[in-house]
């Protein structure tokens, strides 16, 4: 059986051989080294809007020539972890902040603030949309909430028939039917970047009171708190109601 030839060119770079890496957004090394490619097949890195691949597997502060310094593509990452014997440390644990920020007495965002603030990467997400699951220990069940205001009959909006069906929808839809919506009270927006099976961002509406935001994504924890003044990490996600 004839090698594949990624892997022949990875074999050529030794010094990838055990090598840990960490799954990150594509980051200019510098100013004047503004693109990369992987390792293994030659694919072209670069920050967006450039029409390249955005996210990857970078080398740690362990690796010899340091971190960020060599990059594989998620393809071959995911074919040839195990032949080049290497390890992830991108399994980080998902933290949830709670904004609450208000404004003359309500709620001072909405979902459309939150994909605005995220894009364009929440731009390029394709989303699942569903009710919030609550435990109701008095009722010994779970309860799914899902209610917002818009301009459509009751039942009708595009969120909430998203909501029902369970189905994907593109980042640029989302955002078109967020800005249509007054106001998301209760809801879930599970975000996934392009050629990522986990999770990358989970956004919740909780009752009008607050918003929470849950996710591994360093960037997107600094922006939570750098656009927001209430801002609280919580233990986890919001499992029964307050």
């Amino acid at each position: 059986m004839t090698k594949d030839w990624r892997l022949e060119h990875l074999e050529t770079q030794p010094y990838l051989r055990g090598a840990a890496f960490t799954r990150k957004p594509y980051r200019a090394y510098s100013a004047t080294w503004e693109h990369d490619h992987c390792a293994g097949c030659w694919a072209k890195f670069m920050e967006p809007p450039a029409e390249e691949l955005h996210e990857g597997y970078a080398t740690t502060e362990a690796y010899f020539k340091g971190a960020d310094y060599d990059w594989v593509c998620v393809t071959c990452f995911t074919e040839f972890e195990q032949p080049m014997n290497w390890t992830s440390t991108s399994n980080m644990p998902m933290t949830t902040l709670r904004i609450y920020d208000y404004r003359d007495g309500v709620l001072a965002l909405d979902l459309r603030d939150l994909i605005n603030l995220l894009a364009p990467r929440s731009i390029e997400a394709s989303w699942i949309v569903s009710p919030v699951k609550l435990e109701h220990p008095e009722l010994a069940r779970t309860v799914d909430e899902f209610m917002m205001t818009g301009s459509g009959r009751p039942g009708e909006d595009q969120l909430e028939l998203l909501a029902a069906s369970g189905s994907s929808v593109s980042g640029l839809m989302l955002a078109e039917y967020a800005h249509a919506t007054s106001q998301v009270i209760w809801g879930q927006f599970a975000g996934t970047l392009p050629a990522q099976s986990d999770i990358w961002v989970v956004i919740r509406a909780i009752d009008s009171t607050f918003y929470e935001v849950t996710t591994s994504d360093d960037e997107v924890l600094a922006k939570i708190k750098s656009a927001y003044n209430d801002v609280r990490v919580a233990s986890g996600p919001v499992a029964s109601p307050s």
